[in-house]
């Protein structure tokens, strides 16, 4: 919002309607997107480590380790899923340009 300002545009569309988030649905967010930078990438894109979560989970004193691991595990099968639903459409597409 502040680019826009900074450029005289007006805020970006929906902008005060954007929902609020609870501080601890930040804290998983957060977690979940510093977390995805541990991935293994190779000959797709890897699902965040066991590892990785625990040591976060340690780092930030997390009290329930299991809850956390099944919301970063969750939110992490649903981003690989809409990942490769996303690549499917692309070679689907990319297919039917080159007339197969």
């Amino acid at each position: 919002m502040a680019a826009a300002e900074a450029r005289g545009d007006p805020p970006p569309p929906g902008i005060f309607d954007a929902p609020q988030v609870d501080i601890l649905d930040e804290f998983y967010w957060r977690a979940f997107v510093d977390l995805s930078s541990c991935r293994v990438n190779g000959m797709g894109l890897g699902a965040i480590p066991w590892t990785a979560i625990r040591t976060y989970a340690k780092e930030y004193e997390v009290v329930d380790f299991d809850f956390f691991y099944d919301v970063i595990r969750m939110t992490d099968e649903g981003y690989l899923q809409h990942i490769a639903e996303q690549q499917e459409q692309r070679q689907r597409q990319q297919e039917r340009q080159r007339g197969k």
